[in-house]
């Protein structure tokens, strides 16, 4: 089963709140990480760490969503 934009979004919820607005901005928004490191006025490594510390997170909560959408 392939997700859908609602899996998506159910994997994005479960981040933690900083983590969510940097993959937001990143993904959906396509802005640099200076870009959200000037909005979010944070250093952009900083951004760029938070991004990249997302994405295990974002992966794990996309396979409990794909499972838990494949099981209904």
């Amino acid at each position: 089963m392939q997700c859908s934009e609602t899996c998506t979004t159910r994997a994005i919820v479960v981040l933690p709140p900083k983590f969510r607005r940097i993959v937001y901005l990143r993904c959906w928004r396509d802005l640099s990480f200076t870009e959200i490191g000037h909005l979010l006025k944070m250093p952009e490594a900083t951004a760029k760490t938070y991004f990249y510390r997302a994405r295990p997170l974002l992966g794990a909560a996309l396979a409990s969503s794909v499972q838990s959408a494949s099981a209904s």
